[in-house]
């Protein structure tokens, strides 16, 4: 059997307070102050709280010790829900490069981009070196494929690499030839 509550006495979750013989619910600000009221209880000595009319220590002591391990509990599970989201979606997330190195002064590259979209470009090989970085989510974008082709009237070397996440995943060399490299991620 439950004991009446006093007049003035808070709801064990500091949300009501017991005032005309009813239950009153607080507003945000007045449980902020129901909770400093509890803690006062709490900070007096216990002859003072036997004296101090509808006092109830141990109880109250059980409710805001009941408030703190759930607002500890709560906040743990917010971190941990954060954490690993952030690792899910970093693993997801790809920085990839593709790379074309050859003497050629005329290279044909065909690749997907970020998007999964074909792209294709004629290279003057000026510099001898040609690469593409972008981000690319596995999700979206299963796959990477790059196709090159020397255009030379001359024996010309070429080297093509697929880089994923600064890893070499694909790499081939070749002497007057058509190099077709993919990856799926």
């Amino acid at each position: 059997m439950t004991e009446m509550p006093n007049e003035n006495d808070f709801s064990d979750d500091l949300r009501f307070m017991y005032v005309g013989g009813e239950w009153v619910e607080l507003s945000h600000d007045e449980q902020s102050e129901a909770f400093e009221i509890a803690k006062l209880r709490f900070a007096k000595s216990p002859q003072e709280n036997q004296t101090d009319s509808g006092s109830q220590t141990s109880s109250d002591l059980a409710s805001i010790t009941h408030i703190q391990s759930k607002t500890i509990a709560s906040v743990v599970s917010i971190i941990l829900i954060l954490v690993l989201s952030f690792f899910i979606i970093q693993s997801k997330n790809h920085d990839v490069r593709y790379q074309v190195i050859s003497d050629c002064e005329n290279i044909s590259i065909v690749y997907s981009d970020a998007q999964g979209n074909i792209q294709s470009i004629l290279h003057d090989g000026s510099t001898g070196v040609w690469s593409k970085s972008f981000s690319v989510n596995s999700d979206t974008i299963p796959g990477l494929t790059i196709n090159v082709l020397s255009l030379c009237d001359y024996s010309a070397s070429l080297e093509v690499s697929i880089v994923v996440d600064d890893k070499v995943v694909k790499n081939r060399g070749c002497i007057d030839c058509v190099i077709n490299l993919s990856e799926t991620l």
